[in-house]
């Protein structure tokens, strides 16, 4: 685990990925066009937070009473009335089943397409319950999410009660969520994937451990449009109780289009990352054991979820690796 405090920058892997190559001029030309972009939606973005602060402070305590979209509120009742706005039942239907049953009859269309923004499916959906979610379908703007994760007492990922600090950072998946709520799959140009590509992460406190409740605070600060790509800027902090965790700062993620994806040149590294590497010396690694097995089956999968790593190595007629001399 990184020591408390200490800060460790995201590489953007996606960030470069659709830059055409074109004459200097052409590229400046980009670059300007796409900076006058980006302030525009920076721009705007504040100015619907301010009109929907406004509007909130003339509608009084009603405006509390829990989100809404087009198609209607998310939820009867929200955290006042002693529910959350989506519980764990509601969130699996959104990774497994149908969007238009979570957000209402205005998101059928998206849930015929061939592919959707969905929550993994377990045992890698980890997010419990949603209990704050602002922000208006169809309208990318500012918008924020409150996710919490119970981490069962008995985990299939925690090793002696400690929970990873990876593992930590992907659970609650809250962004996704939000963008699917705004409506990233409705009436999309083409079809489009998710990617992280960039932040500074800080980390502040010990490892969460299991029965421990995670909650992760997320806002949208701006979206910006790139040709069929849309990106936006995040940030999100984590908590296990009063006991903050860890914060991501300057956050970007986007939904790509296949093209772009296929045109990335995977981690873009500065010169300071090749001299830094290549001034390392290479050192030699002693597995804890051999084996010849190079593909993993279903059955070895359970068997490494199972603890059980020496059967989970062992070749397809039942011989287990030799330990390393």
């Amino acid at each position: 685990m990184p020591p408390n405090g200490e800060t460790i920058v995201l590489d953007e892997d996606v960030a470069y990925a659709h830059r055409p190559a074109v004459p200097a001029a052409g590229r400046l030309g980009a670059a300007v066009a796409r900076a006058h972009l980006a302030a525009i939606s920076a721009h705007h973005a504040v100015q619907e937070r301010v009109l929907r602060e406004l509007e909130a402070a003339a509608s009084g305590p009603a405006a509390a009473s829990g989100p809404t979209s087009a198609s209607g509120p998310v939820a009867a009742s929200g955290p006042a009335a002693g529910r959350p706005i989506l519980d764990e039942a509601d969130l699996l239907e959104f990774a497994t089943g149908k969007a238009a049953n979570v957000f209402g009859p205005r998101f059928a269309p998206v849930d015929e397409l061939p592919g959707r923004t969905r929550l993994p499916a377990p045992p890698f959906l980890f997010a419990s319950r949603v209990t704050r979610l602002e922000g208006t379908t169809g309208e990318f703007g500012p918008a924020a999410i409150t996710v919490e994760y119970d981490i069962p007492h008995d985990a299939w990922f925690a090793v002696d009660g400690d929970v990873s600090i990876g593992l930590a950072t992907e659970a609650g998946q809250s962004c996704m969520l939000l963008a699917a709520y705004l409506g990233v799959d409705l009436d999309r140009p083409a079809e489009r994937f998710f990617r992280l590509l960039g932040g500074e992460a800080v980390f502040h406190g010990p490892r969460p451990r299991t029965g421990q409740t995670l909650r992760y605070d997320t806002e949208i600060e701006s979206f910006t449009a790139l040709g069929d790509n849309l990106v936006f800027a995040f940030r999100t902090t984590c908590h296990a109780g009063d006991q903050p965790v860890f914060s991501l700062h300057g956050a970007r993620a986007g939904f790509f289009t296949r093209e772009a994806l296929d045109a990335a040149g995977g981690i873009v590294s500065s010169p300071a990352d090749r001299r830094r590497t290549g001034a390392m010396t290479p050192g030699w690694f002693k597995p804890l054991a051999r084996t010849d097995r190079t593909r993993l089956d279903r059955a070895a999968l359970e068997q490494l979820a199972a603890g059980s790593a020496r059967r989970c190595s062992a070749q397809p007629g039942g011989r287990a690796p030799a330990p390393s001399a």
